[in-house]
């Protein structure tokens, strides 16, 4: 370890999400970075949830379980407890990627950026991946028309930027990560790498399946507030589900990088090359196509 590596912290809101948790928590701990700061916010769960984090409570910086607002005032106040140069959060159902945090902090020393973006994989309820997802870098009005074009749990941010904006907005409920890069986005650069950071899971019980409407809902409250061609905002709902070039973009990422997808996917889930590709392979690949909104 050298003096200047910077401290990232990892915040887990979760709830009632013991099927995945554990998966989650070791991809982080797994990260063999010695600066790592990783704390772990149950909302009070009833499924097993509390006895996964007991089990690694020896190597988290901080835990609870106890009813609270909901995961954006969890991620708030992990935030608040942490002390790291990085921060970020990982929902308890995605993972990063072996490696991830080796990379950030090299990023971090080599430039001045407020958010950097990596590459995410998708992967079904069985570990299967199925989609790729390239970030874009888009101007203010773009992320408004088009969707932000970033995978928010392959995002890291400077802690001095989140301080500076106020942290995120928590009377969103859904679409807080699209509000948060659009502030970042007026405060600094944003810096893209081609590693891929993180998996997210898509599954029959995620928020984005579940709520979708709030989704939408959230996003025209952020387009009114910070749009100024306000005359788009009537169509921007419709170019946000149908950004082709991005859609392309990312089918074509994923026959590039789908063997490089499978073997860092195996290793964050402890299973052989061979036995992930078979996962694919049952479920059959829907080709990288992958909307960010």
């Amino acid at each position: 370890m050298t003096p200047t590596q910077p401290k990232i912290t990892v915040v887990t809101p979760s709830y009632n999400q013991a099927r995945y948790l554990e998966k989650t928590i070791t991809s982080v701990l797994s990260q063999s970075y010695d600066r790592l700061e990783y704390i772990v916010l149950d909302g009070g769960s009833s499924d097993g949830s509390v006895d996964i984090i007991k089990k690694y409570s020896k190597d988290l910086a901080y835990w609870q379980s106890a009813p609270d607002d909901g995961q954006v005032n969890a991620i708030q106040h992990g935030w608040q407890l942490g002390t790291g140069d990085v921060v970020c959060w990982l929902n308890s159902d995605d993972m990063l990627m072996p490696g991830a945090l080796a990379e950030v902090a090299r990023q971090y020393q080599n430039s001045d950026w407020v958010l950097l973006a990596g590459r995410s994989t998708i992967i079904d309820e069985n570990d299967r991946p199925t989609h790729y997802q390239v970030p874009r870098n888009r101007s203010i009005e773009s992320m408004l028309t088009w969707g932000h074009g970033l995978s928010q749990m392959a995002t890291f941010y400077r802690a001095s930027a989140i301080t500076e904006i106020g942290g995120l907005d928590t009377t969103l409920t859904f679409a807080f990560d699209f509000d948060l890069f659009i502030r970042l986005k007026k405060l600094g650069r944003f810096q893209f790498t081609d590693r891929c950071f993180a998996a997210a899971r898509l599954h029959s019980e995620a928020k984005s399946t579940l709520i979708p409407e709030v989704g939408f809902r959230d996003c025209e409250l952020i387009t009114r507030k910070y749009s100024s061609l306000p005359f788009l905002n009537s169509l921007r709902p419709f170019t946000r589900r149908h950004d082709v070039s991005f859609k392309l973009r990312n089918r074509l990422a994923w026959k590039m990088q789908k063997q490089s997808v499978i073997d860092r996917v195996s290793l964050a889930i402890n299973l052989g090359k061979e036995e992930t590709a078979k996962l694919c392979d049952q479920g059959g690949f829907r080709q990288g196509v992958c909307e960010t909104r």
